[in-house]
């Protein structure tokens, strides 16, 4: 797959600006994972005023000037993303732009239906799909405000959503007690390795539980899978979650491997230096019905602990130099987050936190803002009323003379 070329240009708490080459935008967002919407950008004006008269017009130029030569028959949306301080009843601002918008595209010969947000000041991806709002009979206007100018924008591609579903909830085994790791998460995980599929790179999920990582990383074109769990019932899930999805997506297995492993003990198995990143999410621990106390939930820790860290030791053997290991960590959110208090071990171990990249130093301010950010520099993430959360980082293996001095470092029992 040949590498687009993106320039990265500015970065709002939801919304990311970037020049870049020709794309396939249904494709593109349906392996990002975690985005919900693309579109290019159309024009760049002034902040509006309240009175919606004038912009409204420029609005109607705009879609005008897009669907003259399409269809007379349209379907408009308008999401706001970030308007000035000034406008302070957004709703019943966004709701008059629309009615405005509208009444001036009839006058111009348009028949036209408006799509108002149903929550907050934005459509959502299933409004935008289920409205045609991306089809040559639709038109979605995204607004985004900062430093004084208005970008107006055009959704061309939103995420998904029924094809997560399906390849979520209609795979065929399944294990609710135990949590699931969406495939959204998975796709984010799989693209912070960064590996490229064209290398024919060995991945491994060494705690592959129902199967998603292995899932999405072979929609994604990789082909050399290696997957293992110490739980026997985890890896028979997998196998008929994978078979499953070799039928429906013609996706091959030839190089799949699966196998009912310890993690802790990967160099037993596992050839030495033979794999090119490791993309897991672990046992997090139990999933409490209430806020454990402080005696339950250090126990967990404890427990958890020596798990992950086993596992490192056994991580850093097999992986090759500079290999990643993208690995979710848990979080209890209490009164205060609570975090396993492992980090530094994993450095002295042998690696390297490399979570934060060039991209994602254009979006700390925002992450930054939504406290996303965890303070040893990993990425967090909950859904809503959970107890215990994830903590993401990318480790990468790193040889250097500080680690060289550790090498009678044996791993715990």
């Amino acid at each position: 797959m040949q590498q687009e070329k993106t320039d990265l240009l500015n970065a709002t708490s939801s919304v990311l600006f970037a020049n870049t080459q020709s794309l396939l935008p249904d494709s593109f967002i349906a392996r990002l994972g975690g985005t919900i919407k693309m579109g290019r950008c159309v024009a760049m004006i002034p902040d509006p005023t309240e009175e919606v008269s004038d912009f409204s017009q420029t609005l109607c130029k705009i879609i005008h000037a897009e669907q003259r030569q399409a269809t007379r028959r349209i379907t408009i949306g308008i999401s706001v993303y970030s308007l000035p301080r000034h406008i302070k009843n957004r709703t019943a601002w966004i709701r008059a732009l629309a009615l405005s918008t509208k009444k001036m595209l009839i006058e111009k010969g348009f028949s036209v239906r408006v799509v108002l947000p149903q929550k907050a000041h934005a459509l959502t991806s299933v409004q935008v799909e289920k409205n045609h709002l991306t089809s040559e009979r639709g038109y979605e206007c995204v607004l985004v405000s900062e430093g004084g100018h208005l970008t107006i924008g055009k959704t061309t591609a939103v995420q998904p959503f029924e094809e997560y579903s399906w390849r979520d909830w209609g795979r065929p085994a399944k294990a609710h007690r135990e949590g699931l790791l969406p495939p959204k998460i998975a796709q984010i995980m799989i693209n912070l390795a960064r590996v490229p599929i064209e290398e024919n790179a060995a991945l491994l999920d060494p705690f592959c539980g129902s199967g998603t990582i292995l899932q999405e990383a072979l929609l994604m074109g990789y082909s050399t899978l290696k997957g293992s769990d110490a739980d026997a019932h985890a890896v028979t899930r997998t196998r008929e979650n994978l078979a499953w999805l070799s039928e429906k997506e013609r996706v091959s297995l030839k190089n799949l491997q699966l196998s009912v492993q310890d993690a802790t003990k990967l160099s037993a198995h596992i050839p030495l230096h033979s794999i090119d990143a490791i993309v897991t999410e672990p046992y997090l621990g139990p999933l409490f019905s209430r806020v454990p106390d402080e005696k339950e939930l250090q126990s967990v820790i404890e427990e958890l602990s020596s798990l992950y860290l086993s596992f490192f030791y056994k991580a850093r053997q097999v992986l090759k130099k500079n290999a990643p290991c993208v690995i979710v960590l848990p979080v209890w959110l209490a009164k205060k987050k609570m975090f396993l208090p492992i980090y530094e071990r994993i450095l002295s171990i042998g690696f390297e936190n490399r979570t934060i990249t060039d991209f994602l130093r254009l979006l700390i301010p925002s992450l930054h803002a939504n406290s996303d950010i965890s303070p040893r520099g990993g990425i967090l993430f909950h859904r809503p009323e959970s107890i215990v959360g994830r903590e993401l980082f990318v480790f990468v293996v790193h040889e250097s003379a500080h680690v060289a001095k550790r090498k009678s470092i044996t791993s715990p029992s």
